[in-house]
């Protein structure tokens, strides 16, 4: 009879531990991050926002953008302190084109 109960009690345990361990996972449900992309903010004039990536675990964001003359793209990445802005190029090294159609 103690060897039921010792073997209910550590069910019962595993199944605490996997409810605590599953309830603290990251879900976009629980993001509280505004969706909405607040162009002004960024220090860039001229540039179209497509694209804004936050790396998971640091302080790193990166946004991608194109220009709306030329649709050439660039890649803006912000750190803590600052950032910079790099265009964009394909594997043969020409400038990588923004498709609105895609």
């Amino acid at each position: 009879m103690k060897k039921r109960k010792n073997v209910f009690a550590m069910v019962i345990c595993i199944i605490l531990l996997c409810l605590c361990i599953a309830g603290c996972s990251e879900s976009e449900e629980n993001d509280h991050e505004s969706k909405d992309i607040k162009v002004e903010a960024l220090q860039i004039p001229g540039l179209v926002l497509i694209e804004k990536v936050k790396v998971d675990g640091t302080a790193l964001t990166q946004l991608i953008l194109y220009d709306p003359e030329t649709f050439i793209m660039y890649s803006y990445v912000e750190w803590i302190d600052g950032g910079g802005i790099i265009e964009m190029r394909n594997i043969d090294g020409t400038p990588r084109v923004y498709d609105p159609i895609k």
